[in-house]
């Protein structure tokens, strides 16, 4: 296989000129467009259909969370990595449920923002550890849904998937560890979203977090 297609959008050039940079030198993937804003990455993964888009949440045009949720329908397996500041909390619970994969901090290192972008291109899910307080307290909505079920949620093999799942691990990696198959962690993941209500991966650590079931 090749390497893998990247896209970049975010509303500052010198940004995206560093991050293309740092991308191409540490050899992690082909940077394959550069944009401004939500709306031109919309018009060059219809060209380029890349591996991964990086995002920036507050852009002008259309923002990253219109965007992402755009281009994932138009490409329901394409990797959203989004790229934030402290002060986008506010939009932290609708790019989750937009369908991102990922948030890292815009100054995070190269060696956490490499990570993350090798996590999500694997089928992983990563979240800055210095934002995961940030993005269970933008997802405050989900205390409804939170009341104490009368069974248990989340059986023993669950808890060990959702804790892995947590430091990132792809679900390969978690069939590894687990000496499973990939089909029946995918299917332990599928009908965790079920019983739960959660769109997706980020949303159910959430979920698991904020009922107790794991812990940071």
């Amino acid at each position: 296989m090749g390497k893998a297609k990247i896209v970049i959008a975010d509303d500052h050039v010198l940004f995206r000129d560093g991050l293309k940079t740092i991308i191409e030198l540490s050899d992690v993937g082909d940077v394959v467009g550069d944009v401004s804003n939500g709306a031109e990455m919309i018009e060059i993964i219809l060209g380029e259909k890349p591996d991964l888009v990086i995002i920036d949440i507050d852009m002008p045009v259309m923002n990253g969370i219109e965007a992402t949720q755009k281009a994932l329908e138009i490409y329901p397996d394409l990797n959203i990595l989004a790229l934030t500041m402290f002060s986008n909390q506010k939009y932290y619970f609708d790019m989750v449920n937009a369908g991102a994969k990922g948030f890292v901090l815009k100054t995070s290192g190269k060696l956490e923002l490499m990570d993350a972008i090798s996590t999500v291109l694997k089928g992983g899910n990563y979240i800055s550890s210095q934002l995961m307080p940030d993005i269970i307290k933008s997802m405050h909505s989900l205390n409804e849904s939170l009341q104490s079920p009368s069974e248990p949620m989340f059986n023993s093999r669950d808890i060990e998937i959702l804790n892995l799942m947590l430091i990132g691990l792809t679900a390969k990696e978690i069939s590894d560890k687990l000496n499973l198959s990939t089909k029946t962690v995918a299917n332990y993941k599928t009908n965790m979203l079920e019983k739960t209500g959660c769109k997706n991966a980020i949303s159910l650590i959430v979920y698991a977090l904020k009922s107790n079931v794991i812990s940071l």
